[in-house]
Protein backbone atom coordinates (compact mmCIF):
# COMPACT_ATOMS: atom_id res chain seq x y z
CA UNK A 1 0.00 0.00 0.00
CA UNK A 2 1.16 3.48 -0.72
CA UNK A 3 2.70 5.36 2.24
CA UNK A 4 0.63 8.47 1.48
CA UNK A 5 -2.63 6.49 1.57
CA UNK A 6 -1.62 4.78 4.83
CA UNK A 7 -0.72 8.14 6.35
CA UNK A 8 -4.16 9.56 5.38
CA UNK A 9 -5.92 6.54 6.86
CA UNK A 10 -3.99 6.89 10.11
CA UNK A 11 -4.71 10.62 10.31
CA UNK A 12 -8.41 10.01 9.64
CA UNK A 13 -8.53 7.37 12.37
CA UNK A 14 -6.69 9.64 14.76
CA UNK A 15 -9.11 12.53 14.10
CA UNK A 16 -12.15 10.27 14.58
CA UNK A 17 -10.68 8.98 17.83
CA UNK A 18 -10.12 12.52 19.14
CA UNK A 19 -13.65 13.56 18.19
CA UNK A 20 -15.02 10.49 19.96
CA UNK A 21 -13.16 11.40 23.15
CA UNK A 22 -14.04 15.11 23.08
CA UNK A 23 -17.58 14.58 21.84
CA UNK A 24 -19.79 16.93 19.97
CA UNK A 25 -22.47 17.34 22.66
CA UNK A 26 -25.58 15.32 23.15
CA UNK A 27 -29.15 15.38 22.02
CA UNK A 28 -30.35 15.49 25.66
CA UNK A 29 -30.58 19.29 25.77
CA UNK A 30 -28.29 22.22 26.49
CA UNK A 31 -24.87 21.51 27.90
CA UNK A 32 -25.18 24.14 30.63
CA UNK A 33 -26.71 23.14 33.96
CA UNK A 34 -30.00 24.89 34.84
CA UNK A 35 -29.68 27.31 37.72
CA UNK A 36 -32.04 27.86 40.56
CA UNK A 37 -33.68 25.88 43.33
CA UNK A 38 -36.73 23.66 43.76
CA UNK A 39 -37.32 24.48 47.45
CA UNK A 40 -36.93 27.48 49.72
CA UNK A 41 -37.40 27.32 53.50
CA UNK A 42 -36.37 30.23 55.76
CA UNK A 43 -37.58 31.97 58.91
CA UNK A 44 -38.09 35.74 58.61
CA UNK A 45 -39.26 38.40 61.03
CA UNK A 46 -41.28 41.58 61.20
CA UNK A 47 -40.71 44.59 63.40
CA UNK A 48 -43.63 46.81 62.53
CA UNK A 49 -43.22 49.39 65.31
CA UNK A 50 -41.94 51.95 62.79
CA UNK A 51 -45.13 51.68 60.73
CA UNK A 52 -47.33 52.86 63.61
CA UNK A 53 -50.87 51.56 63.68
CA UNK A 54 -50.76 49.93 60.29
CA UNK A 55 -50.26 46.67 58.51
CA UNK A 56 -46.64 46.01 57.48
CA UNK A 57 -45.07 43.56 55.09
CA UNK A 58 -41.98 41.93 53.71
CA UNK A 59 -41.80 41.51 49.94
CA UNK A 60 -39.70 39.00 48.00
CA UNK A 61 -38.91 39.14 44.28
CA UNK A 62 -38.81 35.66 42.72
CA UNK A 63 -38.22 34.61 39.11
CA UNK A 64 -40.42 31.74 37.93
CA UNK A 65 -40.92 29.91 34.62
CA UNK A 66 -44.37 29.67 33.03
CA UNK A 67 -46.19 26.43 33.81
CA UNK A 68 -44.37 25.81 37.11
CA UNK A 69 -46.63 24.33 39.77
CA UNK A 70 -45.77 25.98 43.07
CA UNK A 71 -46.91 25.68 46.68
CA UNK A 72 -46.46 28.77 48.87
CA UNK A 73 -46.57 28.60 52.67
CA UNK A 74 -46.20 31.34 55.24
CA UNK A 75 -46.59 29.56 58.54
CA UNK A 76 -45.33 29.13 62.10
CA UNK A 77 -46.16 32.70 63.06
CA UNK A 78 -45.06 33.84 66.52
CA UNK A 79 -45.85 36.59 69.03
CA UNK A 80 -49.54 36.80 68.16
CA UNK A 81 -48.98 37.68 64.51
CA UNK A 82 -51.74 37.08 61.98
CA UNK A 83 -50.41 37.01 58.44
CA UNK A 84 -51.77 37.53 54.95
CA UNK A 85 -50.11 36.85 51.60
CA UNK A 86 -50.26 38.29 48.12
CA UNK A 87 -48.64 37.35 44.81
CA UNK A 88 -48.16 40.04 42.18
CA UNK A 89 -47.29 39.51 38.51
CA UNK A 90 -44.39 41.28 36.87
CA UNK A 91 -45.21 44.96 36.46
CA UNK A 92 -48.16 44.86 38.90
CA UNK A 93 -47.76 47.34 41.78
CA UNK A 94 -47.92 46.24 45.40
CA UNK A 95 -51.55 46.56 46.49
CA UNK A 96 -52.67 45.84 42.91
CA UNK A 97 -54.18 42.64 41.49
CA UNK A 98 -53.28 39.74 43.79
CA UNK A 99 -53.08 36.51 41.79
CA UNK A 100 -54.08 34.50 44.90
CA UNK A 101 -57.41 36.33 45.31
CA UNK A 102 -57.97 37.72 41.79
CA UNK A 103 -58.67 41.13 43.29
CA UNK A 104 -56.76 43.83 45.19
CA UNK A 105 -57.16 42.12 48.59
CA UNK A 106 -54.53 40.07 50.37
CA UNK A 107 -55.25 36.41 51.08
CA UNK A 108 -56.36 35.67 54.64
CA UNK A 109 -58.27 32.39 55.13
CA UNK A 110 -59.37 30.41 58.18
CA UNK A 111 -59.03 33.35 60.57
CA UNK A 112 -59.60 32.18 64.15
CA UNK A 113 -60.62 34.65 66.89
CA UNK A 114 -57.65 35.41 69.11
CA UNK A 115 -54.33 36.49 67.65
CA UNK A 116 -52.43 33.56 69.20
CA UNK A 117 -54.71 31.05 67.44
CA UNK A 118 -53.42 31.71 63.91
CA UNK A 119 -49.94 30.18 63.97
CA UNK A 120 -50.71 28.06 60.88
CA UNK A 121 -50.57 31.15 58.67
CA UNK A 122 -51.57 30.81 55.02
CA UNK A 123 -50.94 28.21 52.31
CA UNK A 124 -51.61 28.27 48.56
CA UNK A 125 -51.15 24.84 47.00
CA UNK A 126 -50.46 23.92 43.37
CA UNK A 127 -50.51 27.45 41.97
CA UNK A 128 -49.60 27.41 38.25
CA UNK A 129 -47.32 30.27 37.19
CA UNK A 130 -48.99 31.96 34.17
CA UNK A 131 -45.93 33.55 32.47
CA UNK A 132 -42.14 33.68 32.70
CA UNK A 133 -41.08 36.58 34.87
CA UNK A 134 -40.22 38.06 38.22
CA UNK A 135 -43.13 37.93 40.65
CA UNK A 136 -43.48 39.64 44.03
CA UNK A 137 -44.58 37.63 47.08
CA UNK A 138 -45.81 39.81 49.95
CA UNK A 139 -45.96 38.38 53.47
CA UNK A 140 -48.03 40.83 55.49
CA UNK A 141 -48.64 41.15 59.21
CA UNK A 142 -52.25 42.20 59.72
CA UNK A 143 -52.25 45.03 62.28
CA UNK A 144 -55.96 44.77 63.14
CA UNK A 145 -55.94 41.02 63.94
CA UNK A 146 -52.41 40.68 65.41
CA UNK A 147 -51.21 41.33 68.95
CA UNK A 148 -48.16 43.50 69.52
CA UNK A 149 -46.07 44.72 66.61
CA UNK A 150 -43.43 42.07 65.87
CA UNK A 151 -42.97 38.37 65.31
CA UNK A 152 -41.54 35.73 63.01
CA UNK A 153 -42.85 33.48 60.26
CA UNK A 154 -41.53 30.60 58.20
CA UNK A 155 -41.69 31.01 54.40
CA UNK A 156 -41.66 27.80 52.35
CA UNK A 157 -41.81 27.58 48.55
CA UNK A 158 -41.85 24.25 46.69
CA UNK A 159 -41.87 24.07 42.88
CA UNK A 160 -41.76 21.32 40.29
CA UNK A 161 -39.40 23.51 38.20
CA UNK A 162 -36.36 25.49 39.24
CA UNK A 163 -36.85 29.09 40.37
CA UNK A 164 -34.46 31.78 41.52
CA UNK A 165 -33.94 32.17 45.26
CA UNK A 166 -36.20 34.91 46.68
CA UNK A 167 -34.60 38.32 47.02
CA UNK A 168 -36.12 40.55 49.70
CA UNK A 169 -36.97 43.98 48.27
CA UNK A 170 -39.21 45.34 51.07
CA UNK A 171 -38.56 44.97 54.80
CA UNK A 172 -41.19 45.98 57.39
CA UNK A 173 -42.90 48.65 55.30
CA UNK A 174 -46.56 49.63 55.25
CA UNK A 175 -48.76 47.45 53.07
CA UNK A 176 -50.50 49.14 50.15
CA UNK A 177 -53.32 46.57 50.17
CA UNK A 178 -56.36 47.91 51.99
CA UNK A 179 -58.40 44.73 52.52
CA UNK A 180 -58.22 40.96 52.83
CA UNK A 181 -60.25 38.19 51.29
CA UNK A 182 -60.57 34.41 51.15
CA UNK A 183 -62.16 33.42 47.82
CA UNK A 184 -62.68 29.81 48.97
CA UNK A 185 -64.69 30.95 52.00
CA UNK A 186 -66.88 33.45 50.30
Amino acid sequence: MNKVIMHKILLSGLLLGILGIVGCGSDDGPADTPTGIFNYDEVHEWDCAGVGEGTCQDVFDIEFKAGSTVTFQATETTDGSVLMIAFYAQGEPLGGMNLFTNNESELLCDLVDGCNNNVDGQTVEDFVIPENGIYRLAITRNWFESCGNSGTYRMIIDSDRRFQEPEQSVDDEASLATDWDCPDEG
